[in-house]
C-alpha cells in the first residue's frame, strides 16, 4: 500500500489490528487509524535546527525529546540520537512500529527481534549508521544509490561525535542498515 505526497510514493504504515499495549508504545492515535512515512518525516523534517542546551562551553544534551517520551525521560543529558527517533514516531501515531530506546543498539536488536532489519532504505524508517550497530541514527527521508538523506537529531553540521541538535544531512556510503520497514505487513522488505 502507497501514499502519495507531492507525486512520490512513500510505503503506508498500517496499525496492528492487536489493541496497542499500554505503556511506552501509547501513541496518539492518527484520525483514521493510519500513519504514513510521510507522517514520521513530517514531524522530524518539523524540528531540523532545534538545538540542544550548551553550558561551561559545550552542547550538553540537554534537550526536549526525552522528558517527552515516556520512559526516557532519565536519558536527559545523554546521547539522544534514538530519543530523537522514538520522539518522531510517537509524534507522528507510529509509535508501536518504533522502540521506545534512547540506545541504538536496542533499537537494531528491537527490529531484527522482530525481523524488521533490512539492507535497503525504506522511506521514513530508522537508519542506524556505524560499524557496529551502537554509532548513530536517523529518519530515512530519502535515498539513491550512493546516498542517503536522513533527518537526525544529536548530530551537528559537521557530523562530529559532539552534536548540537536536529539536521538534515545527506550521507555518503552505506550505513550499517535502515531499521524497518514502516508498515506492519509481514515478509515485507525495504520500501516494497
Amino acid at each position: 500500500m502507497t501514499n502519495s505526497l507531492g507525486g512520490v510514493l512513500y510505503p503506508t504504515i498500517t496499525r496492528p489490528r492487536r489493541a496497542l499495549p499500554a505503556g511506552p508504545f501509547r501513541a496518539r492515535q492518527k484520525e483514521g487509524g493510519l500513519a504514513t512515512a510521510a507522517d514520521v518525516i513530517r514531524i522530524a523534517r518539523g524540528e531540523i535546527g532545534y538545538r540542544e542546551g550548551y553550558s561551561g562551553g559545550h552542547w550538553n544534551n540537554h534537550q526536549r525529546y526525552s522528558p517527552a517520551v515516556p520512559g526516557l525521560e532519565w536519558s536527559q543529558n545523554q546521547a539522544w540520537c534514538a530519543t530523537f527517533v522514538s520522539w518522531c514516531a510517537r509524534q507522528a501515531g507510529a509509535g508501536s512500529l518504533f522502540p521506545v530506546t534512547a540506545s541504538v543498539w536496542a533499537a537494531y536488536n528491537w527490529f531484527r527481534s522482530r525481523g524488521r532489519y533490512s539492507a535497503y532504505p525504506a522511506i521514513g524508517s530508522m537508519v542506524i549508521f556505524g560499524q557496529s550497530a551502537n554509532s548513530h541514527t536517523g529518519v530515512v527521508v530519502a535515498y539513491d544509490a550512493t546516498t542517503i538523506t536522513t533527518v537526525e537529531g544529536n548530530t551537528s553540521v559537521t557530523g562530529s561525535a559532539e552534536g548540537d541538535g536536529v539536521y538534515l544531512k545527506r550521507r555518503l556510503g552505506r550505513a550499517l542498515g535502515p531499521a524497518g520497514p514502516l508498515h506492519s505487513g509481514r515478509g515485507r522488505r525495504g520500501c516494497e
